[in-house]
């Protein structure tokens, strides 16, 4: 698999930087994708789960709380031509689930923003909480 281009991490970056943590914000996830037939690209950002290990919550897979500054993430793009919420999957096959959806445009390109209230269910842990050496680790 190759490398993300330098400007789709560059716009990661700057999108990320309006999620704010309600607790510690596990590692950020980003799966993009190059639509050549609509000439767009297809972002998706997401907070990883952490994974407990030890004490009473032990293997359950926690979602990092956060909010999003949805007027800073509007004005990184050039143009805005739509801005929806979904509150929650349409159906089974929607591996997305609830998510803010952006459709502009960005550094001279198309793009179709998704940021996802949580990862999707496919997605490994980002992070494990090891509660007996009182320490967290990035696993990704």
């Amino acid at each position: 698999m190759s490398s993300p281009p330098r400007w789709l991490a560059e716009m990661a970056n700057e999108i990320t930087a309006n999620l704010h943590g309600t607790d510690l914000l596990s590692p950020l996830g980003c799966h993009y994708h190059h639509n050549l037939d609509a000439d767009q690209w297809e972002v998706s950002l997401f907070a990883s789960t952490t994974h407990v290990i030890g004490g009473n919550l032990d293997g359950v897979k926690k979602r990092s709380g956060f909010f999003v500054d949805l007027q800073s993430v509007v004005e990184a793009f050039s143009e805005v031509r739509s801005c929806n919420w979904q509150s929650g999957p349409m159906g089974d096959r929607d591996e997305v689930g609830a998510h803010v959806a952006i459709d502009g445009d960005y550094g001279g390109r198309k793009i179709w923003l998704r940021i996802l209230s949580s990862p999707p269910e496919n997605i490994e842990h980002g992070r494990e909480a090891r509660v007996y050496q009182s320490q967290f680790e990035e696993v990704w």
